[in-house]
C-alpha cells in the first residue's frame, strides 16, 4: 500500500508538471506576420498606371495578389522615383487582397503601409475586412482615413478580432478617396505589412485549469 501510494503521488506530480507546462505554453501569445502576396508591388511590374495596365488585366500585365471590383481604366503599378507602388485613380474604386490567414477570436492585428499623393490624390482609405462568402462579401472590421502629402508616409491600422470573426479569412482593401472634378486624381500605396498576435482561447485555459483542479483533488485523497 505504501509503494502504491508513493507511485500514485509521483504519477500525479508528473501529470501536474506536464499540465503546468501546457498551461504556461497555452497562456503565451504568439506573434506572426500574415502572408501577403506581392505586398510591395515589385512582382511583375510591367503594368504601368500611365497606360491603364495592372490589376485584374491578366497575361503579362497582371499584378499578382491584388484585385479590383471595377474594371481598370487608369490604375496599376507605377515607378515612383525608382520604387514600384500601386497607383490608383479615384474612379477605379478599390484594390483588395484576401489573405490565407483564418481569424481566431482575440487575434490582435496591426496593418502598416505607406501612401502618398501621386497627382491630386490627397485622400485615402484603407480597410481591414473579413471575407464572409465569395470575393465580394467583405465585412469591414477597421478603417483608416488619411490625408497624404507628396512624399510617402507610414500609417497604421489596428483591430482585435471578435467571436463573430473567427474562422474567416482576413483581408486588406484600399481606396483613393479623393474627389477631384473629372476624376483626375491618383494616390500611391506601398509596403503593406500585416502582423498578428494570437492569444489563447479562454476555453483552452479553462480546460487546463480544471485538469489541475482534478489533480489537486486526487493528491488530497491519496494522502
Amino acid at each position: 500500500m505504501k509503494y502504491t501510494t508513493l507511485y500514485r503521488n509521483r504519477s500525479a506530480l508528473l501529470a501536474g508538471g506536464i499540465m503546468m507546462a501546457s498551461l504556461a505554453s497555452a497562456s503565451q501569445s504568439h506573434a506572426a506576420q500574415v502572408l501577403l502576396v506581392n505586398p510591395n508591388f515589385t512582382a511583375n511590374n510591367n503594368g504601368s498606371a500611365d497606360n491603364g495596365l495592372g490589376f485584374d488585366q491578366g497575361g503579362a500585365a497582371e499584378v499578382p495578389g491584388w484585385s479590383q471590383d471595377l474594371p481598370v481604366v487608369d490604375s496599376g503599378v507605377a515607378d515612383t522615383g525608382g520604387l514600384w507602388s500601386a497607383e490608383l485613380n479615384q474612379d477605379n474604386g478599390n484594390v483588395y487582397q484576401t489573405s490565407s490567414h483564418s481569424i481566431l477570436n482575440g487575434d490582435m492585428f496591426t496593418l502598416t503601409f505607406d501612401a502618398k499623393n501621386a497627382f491630386q490624390g490627397s485622400e485615402i482609405t484603407v480597410v481591414l475586412y473579413r471575407l464572409d462568402s465569395g470575393p465580394t462579401t467583405r465585412t469591414p472590421l477597421a478603417t483608416r482615413n488619411a490625408t497624404v502629402g507628396n512624399t510617402f508616409a507610414s500609417f497604421s491600422l489596428s483591430y482585435t478580432a471578435l467571436p463573430a470573426d473567427a474562422g474567416k479569412p482576413i483581408g486588406i482593401e484600399f481606396f483613393n478617396a479623393s474627389n477631384v472634378a473629372g476624376g483626375e486624381s491618383w494616390a500611391s500605396f506601398d509596403n503593406f505589412v500585416l502582423d498578428v498576435v494570437s492569444v489563447p482561447e479562454p476555453t483552452s485555459m479553462a480546460v487546463l485549469g480544471s485538469g489541475l483542479g482534478v489533480l489537486a483533488l486526487r493528491r488530497r485523497r491519496n494522502k
